[in-house]
Parts: structure tokens; C-alpha cells; sequence
């Protein structure tokens, strides 16, 4: 009898942590069909896994598109991690591919989230089954996501606007302060989800005092925004003007002129047509950089020109749709100056208000880039450089600015997988010395190698 007790109470106490286990099929679900698959479960010699893809997608951690090819397999194995992720390599069967490095985590029973190489982070959901494509390759497969609202923040903003109204003493000040740490906790616990939740962060932080206030405010209104949020907008461009302000500079134009009557989110029912001349500008401007040998000072000179030519159409309206924008905005991150890269900055965002939420990625890119040519530490972690042919490093850099949770949600490396991508920069510079120390002859009288 007491044996059979035992047993109730281990298999009791067990439940729970069969129930919370990552092991098992997850889908990530895009346009109602299953785009990603992954099959998870734990040996003896740790986790392995298989996962069912595209042959070839684009995806930008909101959209799917260009999606061809039937489903392809790859085979993975890893282990389990202290804070209870599990990561796992899978061997890409593309030619001339590295290895992808993948990391997953549990939010509940039902849902998971998956850190793709790179730093992308993706929503999962137990797999219901069924067949990986047909996929059509003319179609954009926007993820399938359902987020909720958080009460605490809700009742946090709430709170915020009442005081506004009927405070105006030091415990309405003291309170602001309390508000605005409440919503870091919850924002470094991970606990904010929708548009709305984000827009409420922001308003909260927009009422603080220093420049980071505002700063932070800034970003979680455009995270909001790319959530289906287009009201943050205003919140985005008030809270950078006063950044801008407090930073001492004044001269720089204006966001909330410039964004005014610019965004609208990714729900609106008007179809704007992008620019082909862009679109020819960008994509030039991206195969130049993926050239097997670059020509820096040609490619400064071309740099230069489609700036020019960008900012013509730009002051001619010609700009239209977020593609058209997003196009803009990396033209401009290929600048030299500081206010390039602000202008980067205020295009990309724009994008992000006219449907392109992906655009999130370059919003924070060149956000780094304008501090970090401003004298300034970079807040995000988007900009590693050699200086002087030493090792790439990110420093100046802010690390306590933000939490991984808005990294996250601006479509950036955590801090944890910034360091693994320091890591490997160091690793492939070790391979190029040792290449180019192979091909170089050797002294007389010595030879090269053992």
C-alpha cells in the first residue's frame, strides 16, 4: 500500500514537468499553413531533433515569402542549457552551408519560442499534424500569431493618464517614477506582448525626465507600431524630437515632421505601389556588398551616388510604399555622416508604419549606427567594427539600456547570442590569418609550416 502511494505522488509530481517539456512537434504556422516544423526529444546523450523547412523562404520574423521547393530535412543534435533552453545544431544540406545553430524555449505547455541563427525569434505552437506545402512562391504567408494584452500594463497607463489629469504635486512625480520601474519589470520579465502593451510602455516612459526615457519610449512605440499600433506613431516621433533636445541636438529635423501623416500599420486596406527606380537602387546597393571581392572606394563613390538620387525621389514624393522606405533606409545606413544615419533612421521607421514590420531590424541598425558616428554608445548591440585591424568589438556600448526582451521584439540578437556572434568574428579572422600565413612564402632558410 505504501508502495502504491509512493508511486501516485512521484507520477503526481512528475505530470508538471512532462506537461512543461519541450519535447515533442512544434509548428510555426504562417497563413494558416505550416511553414516550420520542428521534432524535438531527449536521449541519454542529450536533446536531438529534425526539422522540416522550405527548400528556400525569405522571412523577415513577420512575413514568409518567395517560399519555393518541397520540404527539406535536416537532423540536429545538443543538450539542455542552465536556464532551461535547449539548443541544438542542425546540419544545413545546402551546399557550401555552415551549420545552424537553433535555441529553444518554453513559454507554456502549448507554446515555444525558437532563436534561429542569427539572433530571429519566432513563436511556436504544439503541431497538429497534417502535410509540410504545397507553398505558393508569388505569395507573402504573414505569421500566424495570437498576442494578448497584459492587465498590469493596462491598468499602468491608466494610471499614468488619471495623475495627468488631476496631479500636479511631488507624490503625482514619485508615483511616474514608480510606473515607469513597474514597466521595465514587466518588460524585463518578458511580460509585454501586444501593439497595446507596448504603446502603453511607451507613453509611460515618454512622461519621464532624462534623454533614456525618452529614447526607450521611442523604440517601444515603433515596436508597437509594427504590432498593429499605428497611434504610437505620434508617440515615436515626440518622444525622439525631445531625445534629440535633450542630447543637444536641436538642429536635426524634425520626427514628428516628418512622420506626421507618414504611417500607417500593416492592417490598412490601402495598397501603395512601390517605386521600381528604388527597388533598382536597393537592390544594387545590396549586390555590391555581397561581391566576392569589394573595391571599398568604388563602392563609396556608388554609395554616394544613390544617395543623391534617393534623396531626390524622396523630395520629389516619389517614395511610396514601406518597401520604397525600407529601401531608403539602407541606402542611407551606407552613409558617412551622423545625419545619414539619422535620416536612415526616421526612413526606417516609416517603413515600418506603411507595412513592413521586418523593418524593425534596420530601425535599430541604423538607431546604433547615428549614435555610434554621434560619439555615443551604441544601445542595441547591431554594430561590431575593427578598429585600427584589431578585433571587432561593440564597444562603446550600452548593454543595461535595454533588456533582451525589446531586442527581441526589434528583431536583435540577445545579449547571450551577441557574444556568440563576437565569438565566431574572432574564429574567422584565426581562419584568414592561418590561410594567409599558408599562402604566404616562407623566409629562406625556413619552411613553412611543421
Amino acid at each position: 500500500m505504501f508502495a502504491r502511494i509512493v508511486a501516485i505522488l512521484a507520477l503526481l509530481v512528475a505530470a508538471p514537468a512532462l506537461a512543461d517539456d519541450l519535447s515533442g512537434q512544434w509548428d510555426l504556422r504562417a497563413g494558416g499553413v505550416a511553414m516550420l516544423r520542428f521534432e524535438l526529444h531527449p536521449t541519454p546523450e542529450g536533446w536531438k531533433g529534425t526539422w522540416q523547412r522550405p527548400d528556400h523562404y525569405r522571412t523577415e520574423g513577420y512575413n514568409f515569402s518567395k517560399v519555393t521547393g518541397p520540404a527539406i530535412t535536416s537532423d540536429g543534435s545538443g543538450e539542455a542549457q542552465a536556464n532551461g533552453d535547449v539548443a541544438l545544431q542542425f546540419d544545413d544540406p545546402h551546399p557550401h552551408s555552415r551549420p545552424d545553430r537553433v535555441r529553444f524555449r518554453l513559454i507554456d505547455p502549448a507554446h515555444a519560442k525558437v532563436v534561429l541563427d542569427g539572433g530571429m525569434t519566432l513563436r511556436l505552437s504544439r503541431s497538429t499534424g497534417g502535410p509540410m506545402g504545397p507553398w505558393d512562391s508569388a505569395r507573402t504567408y504573414p505569421i500566424d500569431v495570437t498576442r494578448t494584452t497584459n492587465p498590469d500594463m493596462t491598468r499602468i497607463f491608466k494610471a499614468d493618464l488619471s495623475d495627468r489629469k488631476h496631479a500636479s504635486d511631488g507624490t503625482a512625480a514619485r508615483a511616474a517614477d514608480g510606473r515607469r520601474a513597474r514597466t521595465q519589470q514587466l518588460l524585463d520579465a518578458d511580460a509585454l506582448d501586444s501593439g497595446e502593451d507596448f504603446e502603453h510602455a511607451a507613453a509611460v516612459f515618454q512622461h519621464g525626465e532624462a534623454p533614456g526615457d525618452y529614447l526607450k519610449a521611442h523604440l517601444l512605440a515603433i515596436v508597437a507600431v509594427a504590432r498593429g499600433r499605428p497611434s504610437a506613431l505620434t508617440i515615436a516621433s515626440e518622444s525622439f524630437d525631445r531625445y534629440l533636445a535633450k542630447i543637444g541636438h536641436a538642429d536635426a529635423p524634425s520626427a514628428g515632421s516628418r512622420w506626421a501623416s507618414a504611417g500607417r500599420s500593416a492592417s490598412d486596406d490601402i495598397a501603395r505601389a512601390s517605386n521600381p527606380e528604388m527597388t533598382a537602387i536597393f537592390e544594387a546597393d545590396q549586390s555590391e556588398r555581397k561581391a566576392a571581392s569589394i573595391d571599398w572606394t568604388v563602392l563609396s563613390k556608388a554609395d554616394e551616388r544613390r544617395r543623391a538620387r534617393t534623396q531626390e525621389l524622396l523630395d520629389a514624393g516619389a517614395l511610396n510604399s514601406g518597401e520604397d522606405f525600407e529601401g531608403a533606409a539602407f541606402v542611407f545606413q551606407h552613409g558617412d555622416a551622423p545625419d545619414d544615419f539619422l535620416k536612415a533612421h526616421l526612413l526606417a521607421t516609416i517603413a515600418v508604419a506603411r507595412g513592413k514590420p521586418g523593418a524593425v531590424w534596420i530601425v535599430s541598425a541604423t538607431l546604433d549606427r547615428y549614435l555610434e558616428r554621434s560619439g555615443r554608445p551604441q544601445v542595441l548591440g547591431t554594430q561590431f567594427q575593427s578598429v585600427a585591424g584589431g578585433p571587432m568589438t561593440q564597444d562603446p556600448y550600452d548593454r543595461t539600456f535595454a533588456s533582451d526582451s525589446l531586442r527581441e521584439a526589434l528583431n536583435v540578437p540577445s545579449l547571450a547570442d551577441q557574444e556568440v556572434q563576437q565569438q565566431q568574428f574572432a574564429q574567422r579572422a584565426r581562419q584568414q590569418a592561418a590561410q594567409r600565413a599558408q599562402t604566404q612564402p616562407a623566409p629562406q632558410g625556413q619552411t613553412a609550416g611543421k
